[in-house]
């Protein structure tokens, strides 16, 4: 029964991905703009309150996280963002669906983000940039 356990959680282990929210462009792999309006986005995320239909479903674990595999500057701008997204409240034309799990266990993906950045924000971020 051990051995099964242990075969299970090595198979379903999660693919984390640490992100650093940084204030300046300079320093950011990736700028991304979040957008009012779906007009010009490159992506259209629906964050849902259910896992039935959603087509990626993320946990997210806060606070200091380390190492970061990249390094994302949330713009206030388009004009120079590599990628536009904006958060649907209908999912009937968004590109994807998300759900934001509290439990690790049901998530396709872990993201580890700062305590300042909301967990919409980030996984609409994360989404866009295909992370």
């Amino acid at each position: 029964m051990k051995k099964l356990l242990a075969l299970l959680l090595l198979t379903t282990s999660l693919s984390a991905t640490s992100i650093n929210f940084t204030d300046s462009s300079v320093f950011a792999d990736k700028t991304v703009h979040i957008s009012s309006s779906s007009v010009f986005a490159d992506m259209k995320v629906h964050i849902s309150n259910s896992s039935v239909f959603a087509d990626i479903t993320f946990y997210i674990k806060r606070g200091s996280c380390g190492y970061a595999d990249k390094t994302v500057h949330i713009s206030s701008s388009s004009v120079f963002a590599d990628k536009i997204v904006h958060i649907s409240s209908s999912s009937v034309f968004a590109d994807k669906i998300v759900h934001i799990s509290n439990s690790s266990v049901f998530a396709d993906k872990e993201l580890c983000i700062p305590d300042n950045i909301s967990a919409e924000n980030a996984v609409a971020a994360a989404v866009v940039l295909g992370l």
